[in-house]
């Protein structure tokens, strides 16, 4: 309890003493208050009902019973009904501090209904305000580099997919007929060759390769077969 003493929200703070004293000072004198309005309201009443009961029985004849604890009974009776209507008193009071606090909610019932001001969020906007965040937001949107992006894709894809639908243009009939020659002649090419395969008549390629001395066998020789090089 001896840490940081001097700190605001210390319990042993002078400060925060002198405001509970306060705060119980104020405590018991509201208390004082109400209970001596409640005396003074019983006196009024009992008062009331004493003048009433006073000139009924002046009216009444002699030969009336005479009760002897009519006024113990009045006093029981009016201590009774005070007592009741202190109590609803009381009761309506606490009820209407929880709904103010939002403590007490009925079944089906938001603590929203219960305050008289509508929080900002849920008051309705007027038709200026919507204008401006509208065009505001048509600004942002329009500036957004992802939709910026987005919108390029979409006209690059729009381009491909009309190149894609393009017809390809009609071959000419002259493209045909040069195709068609250069397939025959190498036919006639590949046919010439096979002839030539199975009557023994097509010659080996003669390939003239260097003799080299084995490098394992004859070293001195095999330097003299590789190449130089000449600068000039």
């Amino acid at each position: 309890m001896n840490i940081l003493p001097k700190k605001k929200w210390h319990v042993r703070n002078q400060d925060n003493r002198d405001r509970v004293r306060k705060d119980e000072e104020n405590a018991r004198l509201e208390k004082l208050r109400e209970e001596e309005r409640i005396a003074l309201t019983e006196q009024e009443v009992r008062m009331r009902l004493l003048r009433g009961a006073s000139k009924e029985s002046s009216g009444e004849s002699s030969s009336q019973h005479i009760n002897l604890f009519a006024q113990e009974e009045i006093e029981g009776g009016l201590s009774k009904r005070d007592n009741v209507e202190y109590l609803k008193e009381k009761k309506e009071e606490q009820e209407k501090y929880e709904k103010s606090i939002g403590f007490l909610t009925y079944v089906g019932q938001s603590s929203l209904e219960l305050q008289k001001d509508q929080p900002w969020y849920l008051e309705k906007k007027s038709s200026k305000n919507l204008d401006r965040n509208l065009k505001d937001e048509s600004r942002k949107s329009r500036l957004d580099p992802m939709n910026i992006v987005k919108e390029s894709k979409k006209i690059l894809k729009k381009d491909l997919d009309q190149s894609k639908n393009k017809k390809s243009p009609p071959r000419s009939t002259q493209n045909i007929d040069q195709l068609r020659n250069e397939r025959l002649k190498r036919e006639k090419i590949e046919r010439e060759r096979a002839n030539q395969l199975l009557a023994g008549k097509l010659e080996k390629p003669n390939i003239e390769t260097p003799q080299r001395y084995s490098s394992q066998f004859n070293p001195h020789l095999a330097r003299q077969n590789k190449p130089r090089y000449h600068p000039y």
